[in-house]
C-alpha cells in the first residue's frame, strides 16, 4: 500500500476540526468513555497487522504484553512504563482497540519525552494520539470517538495547539507506517 503525506495531513485537519467541535466538559473523563466504547468496535483490521506492530514495537527496544483486564491494568487498559517498558495491553479488548493502543504507546516510544520538552505532557499526548488517528485513519481502522475526544480533552479545544502538534504528528505517523511496512510518498 502506499499514501501521500499530504493525505497524512488531510486526515489530521479532519481530527483538528472534530476535536474543536466536539462538546467539552473539563470535569468529565471523556478517555473512559470512548475507551469503554472503542473495546467494542468491531471495525476489521488488516491482516497480520497487530503482529506487525507488535514486532516494530520490539525492534525499538519496546516488548509488548497482551494480558490482565482492562480492570487490573487501569481505566485506560493499557501502560507504558518508562523508556526499555513494557507496553501492556488489556486481553479483553477487540483487535482494533488493541491496535489502535499499540500504535498510540509505539509514538510514545518514539518521541521519549522530546515533546513533553516542547510543549508539555498534554502537546505530547495530542500529538502522539493524532499521529495515531493519523496511522488508524491510513489503514481503515475506525478510532470512532476515542481519538476526537481524546485530543479534545488533552488540547482543551485549542486550534494553536491542534496546530502546533500537526507536522509532528504527520513525521511520527510516516514514522509508524514506514515501520509497519507501508510505504508514505512525499
Amino acid at each position: 500500500m502506499r499514501t501521500s503525506k499530504h493525505e497524512l495531513a488531510r486526515i489530521h485537519q479532519g481530527l483538528t476540526r472534530a476535536a474543536c467541535e466536539v462538546p467539552y466538559y473539563p470535569r468529565w473523563d471523556g478517555y473512559i468513555a470512548s475507551e469503554r466504547d472503542a473495546k467494542r468496535d468491531p471495525t476489521p483490521v488488516p491482516a497480520g497487522l497487530f503482529a506487525r506492530l507488535v514486532r516494530y514495537a520490539r525492534s525499538l527496544g519496546y516488548p509488548v504484553h497482551v494480558r490482565h483486564t482492562s480492570d487490573e491494568l487501569g481505566a485506560l487498559g493499557h501502560t507504558l512504563v518508562g523508556r526499555g517498558g513494557v507496553i501492556d495491553i488489556a486481553a479483553d479488548m477487540n483487535e482494533a482497540a488493541r491496535c489502535r493502543v499499540l500504535i498510540h504507546e509505539i509514538g510514545h516510544a518514539l518521541t521519549r519525552g522530546y515533546l513533553t520538552h516542547i510543549g508539555g505532557d498534554r502537546f505530547e499526548e495530542v500529538a502522539v494520539e493524532s499521529s495515531s488517528a493519523i496511522v488508524c485513519g491510513t489503514l481503515g481502522i475506525s478510532n470512532g470517538v476515542f481519538a476526537t475526544r481524546f485530543c479534545a480533552v488533552q488540547s482543551r479545544q485549542d486550534p494553536y495547539m491542534m496546530a502546533a502538534a500537526q507536522p509532528f504528528a504527520v513525521e511520527l505517523a510516516q514514522v509508524i507506517l514506514k515501520g509497519i511496512g507501508h510505504e508514505v510518498t512525499a
